[in-house]
């Protein structure tokens, strides 16, 4: 679960399911807001799905990658620096920082 200003973004079962919560005027309270869990998620939990009916897609000669491997890459860095951050309990680290272990 990621918390925004703006929204809450939940990652769920190994990031299979990804679900966008938007924060919105609360609906009890005058000038507050609120994260609207009850809100549609929308399609947003089918994109590994997407993702690889696209690969098939590719690997068939039908269409172009969506996503290319260099995209991997950066995934792997962003992953990485999470954990390596959280290992030094909290503490900022800049994706290109931490080598893959």
């Amino acid at each position: 679960m990621i918390w925004g200003e703006h929204e809450r973004y939940d990652l769920l079962q190994e990031s299979l399911v990804h679900l966008r919560y938007p924060v919105r005027p609360n609906r009890g309270l005058h000038g507050e807001r609120e994260v609207a869990c009850d809100a549609s998620p929308g399609a947003v939990g089918f994109a590994l799905m997407k993702m690889y009916d696209n690969l098939a897609g590719a690997l068939a000669g039908r269409e172009g990658l969506w996503s290319p491997g260099e995209n991997a890459v950066v995934t792997e860095a962003i992953t990485q620096a999470a954990r390596e951050s959280a290992s030094r309990g909290g503490h900022p680290v800049r994706p290109g920082e931490v080598i893959a272990r």
